[in-house]
C-alpha cells in the first residue's frame, strides 16, 4: 500500500515537471514569435523610409551639419587712359561674433563674457571693454545682435592669431577692401563705396554693375572658421571678379589740374575750385578737379568744414562732384560761345577792330568793362584774351537774342551731356 502512495507521489512530480518544461518552450516559442515581429517591423519601416521618404530625411539630416559660405568677388580695378591704377581692391580679414555659438562655448567651458574678452583682447591687441561692448551690441529695436562685428579690414597674420584661439563663435572670413593709392587724386570723380563693398557714388556707382563681379558660393560641411570638413563632400560656384574699368582721365594733366587748384583755392581763400580739361575733338574728359575735396580712403572724416544743416548734410556736400551737379553762371566762360556764334555767321572777322573806352551803353544801362581803363584797340583774338565785356557787348548787338539762342542750344546748352 505503501508503495502505490509512493509511486503515484513520484508520478505526479514528473507530470509537474514536464508542464514546467512545456510551459517554458512555449514561453520561449512567444518571445522568438515577438523578436521576429519586431525584425520584421524594423525592415518594412527601414525600407519605408529608405524608398518612400528617402530624399526628405536626407534634406534634413544634410541640413543639420551643411552651411553656405559666400565668396566674394574681387570689384575691379579703376585706371586712366595710360593704364595707371587709380583704384584698386586688396584682401583683407574681418572678425564676427555668433553669440548663439558663444554661448554654447562659455557654457561648455565654464567662462563668463569677461575670460573671453580678456582672452581675445590680449590676443588681438585691442581693448577688453571694446571686445565685451560687441559681445552685448544690441540692434536699435533693443534686440541682441547675433552676429555683431568686431575688427574689419585686418590683415591675414591678426586674423590667423583670431583663429589659434580656437573659440567657437569667433568667426574669421575674408573680404575686400578698396583701396585708393593716390588718396584725394580725382576723389570726387571716382567716389567710393559703402561698408557692403556696393557703389555709393562717382563713377563707383555709376559702374557698379560692372565693378561688382558675382558673388560665389560654397555648400558643404565646414567649421567654425570656414574650414571645411573632412570626409564630407562640398560644392562650389567659384565667383566671377568685376572688370576692370579704363577711364578718359589722363593722370599726367589731372596731376596738374590738382596742383592748380589747390594753389588757386589756398591763395585766393576760396570757397571752391573746379577744373574740366576736354579733348575738342571727341569731347572725352582728360581732367576733372573739385576743390576742397577729401581722401575717399577716410570718407567720413573731413565733413566739418563743409556746408549743411547736418553731419549727413555736410558729408554728402563733401562727396558731391560739383561740376556735374550743381548748376553754375556761365560768366565770362560763355563769350567764346558767342564769338563762335558771330564767326560761323560771317558777322566779324580775326582782324576787325575793337575799341575798349572802359564800358559802354547799353540801353539806359551803362556796362563796364572789368578793366575800367579800357583795353584800348583790339582784334578779335585780344577781346577774347583780355575778356573784353565791350567787344562781346559790340558782337552780341550783331548777332541778336534769336540768332544766339539757336548757337546755344546747337551746340548743347539745355540737353543733358551724357557724361559718365
Amino acid at each position: 500500500m505503501e508503495n502505490q502512495i509512493m509511486e503515484k507521489k513520484k508520478k505526479k512530480k514528473r507530470i509537474k515537471k514536464n508542464n514546467g518544461k512545456i510551459s517554458v518552450v512555449k514561453r520561449l516559442g512567444l518571445v522568438e514569435k515577438i523578436i521576429c515581429g519586431i525584425l520584421v517591423g524594423l525592415i518594412v519601416r527601414v525600407a519605408w523610409i529608405t524608398l518612400v521618404r528617402g530624399n526628405e530625411y536626407k534634406v534634413l539630416a544634410n541640413s543639420e551639419w551643411q552651411n553656405e559660405l559666400s565668396i566674394t568677388a574681387k570689384r575691379g580695378d579703376i585706371l586712366d587712359r595710360n593704364g595707371d591704377t587709380l583704384v584698386t581692391s586688396a584682401n583683407v580679414y574681418r572678425i564676427d561674433f555668433d553669440l548663439s555659438a558663444i554661448d554654447s562655448y562659455l557654457e561648455e567651458n565654464q567662462l563668463t563674457k569677461e575670460d573671453i574678452s580678456k582672452t581675445i583682447a590680449d590676443t588681438l591687441e585691442i581693448d577688453k571693454n571694446k571686445v565685451l561692448e560687441v559681445l552685448n551690441a544690441k540692434l536699435e529695436n533693443g534686440e541682441v545682435n547675433q552676429y555683431p562685428n568686431l575688427l574689419r579690414a585686418i590683415s591675414k597674420e591678426l586674423a590667423d592669431k583670431a583663429k589659434s584661439l580656437k573659440i567657437f563663435g569667433l568667426m574669421v572670413s575674408r573680404e575686400i577692401e578698396r583701396y585708393y593709392p593716390n588718396n584725394n587724386f580725382l576723389a570726387t570723380t571716382l567716389g567710393g563705396i559703402n561698408s557692403e563693398g556696393n557703389g555709393l557714388t562717382g563713377i563707383e556707382l555709376q559702374y557698379d554693375d560692372e565693378l561688382s563681379g558675382i558673388p560665389g558660393m560654397k555648400v558643404g560641411g565646414f567649421d567654425n572658421w570656414g574650414n571645411t570638413l573632412p570626409f564630407v563632400p562640398y560644392k562650389l560656384t567659384p565667383a566671377v571678379d568685376g572688370k576692370d574699368l579704363v577711364l578718359t582721365i589722363d593722370g599726367t594733366l589731372q596731376q596738374i589740374a590738382e596742383e592748380v587748384a589747390q594753389k588757386g583755392l589756398e591763395e585766393h581763400k576760396a570757397k571752391g575750385v573746379y577744373v574740366v580739361i576736354m579733348d575738342p575733338n571727341n569731347g572725352e574728359v582728360l581732367a576733372m578737379v573739385n576743390k576742397p575735396d577729401y581722401d575717399p580712403n577716410e570718407p567720413y572724416e573731413g565733413y566739418e568744414t563743409f556746408e549743411g544743416e547736418t553731419e549727413g548734410d555736410q558729408i554728402q556736400n563733401m562727396w558731391r562732384n560739383k561740376i556735374i551737379s550743381d548748376t553754375f553762371e556761365p560768366g565770362s566762360t560763355f563769350k567764346i560761345i558767342t564769338m563762335i556764334a558771330a564767326m560761323e555767321e560771317g558777322l566779324v572777322n580775326e582782324n576787325e577792330i575793337f575799341n575798349c573806352t572802359g564800358g559802354v551803353h547799353y540801353g539806359d544801362t551803362y556796362v563796364k568793362c572789368w578793366n575800367t581803363a579800357g583795353h584800348g584797340n583790339q582784334t578779335l583774338p585780344e577781346i577774347l584774351k583780355n575778356s573784353c565785356n565791350v567787344g562781346f557787348i559790340e558782337l552780341g548787338e550783331r548777332l541778336g537774342i534769336e540768332k544766339l539762342n539757336e548757337y546755344i542750344y546747337k551746340l548743347g546748352f539745355g540737353k543733358l551731356t551724357g557724361i559718365d
